[in-house]
């Protein structure tokens, strides 16, 4: 499964990277994806699912788990959550300063290099 940890740690590499030189695109996606949340929770627990298989591929297991267990939460959050909640949720995000999507630029970046190194 170190296929998955790095096909995930690429992904987020790439949406970091467009975060930092790109963060309205990142925005305008953010603002794209509020239509389609509630239906989007089977996502975040595939995630969660495939984090758990490939654990034992990575010398980070721990922080596997934990990236396992916060997609897991985000699944039931998403599904649990009301539409209303949600949009609220995602307005509060689109209202932040462009900074703050660099900022989380940074730590995607980081989070996937992070990974790639557990996994070689």
């Amino acid at each position: 499964m170190k296929l998955f940890l790095l096909i995930i740690s690429l992904f987020w590499l790439l949406i970091g990277i467009t975060a930092l030189l790109y963060p309205l695109k990142l925005k305008k996606l953010y603002s794209h994806i509020i239509t389609y949340a509630k239906v989007l929770f089977f996502l975040p627990l595939i995630a969660g699912i495939l984090f758990l298989w490939a654990r034992p591929a990575s010398s980070l297991q721990p922080l596997i788990s934990v990236l396992a267990a916060i997609s897991f939460l985000k699944a039931i959050f998403l599904l649990v959550c009301p539409y209303t909640l949600l949009k609220s949720f995602f307005n509060r995000i689109l209202s932040l300063p462009l900074v703050f999507y660099r900022v989380e630029g940074v730590f995607i970046i980081l989070l996937g290099v992070t990974i790639i190194f557990s996994i070689l």
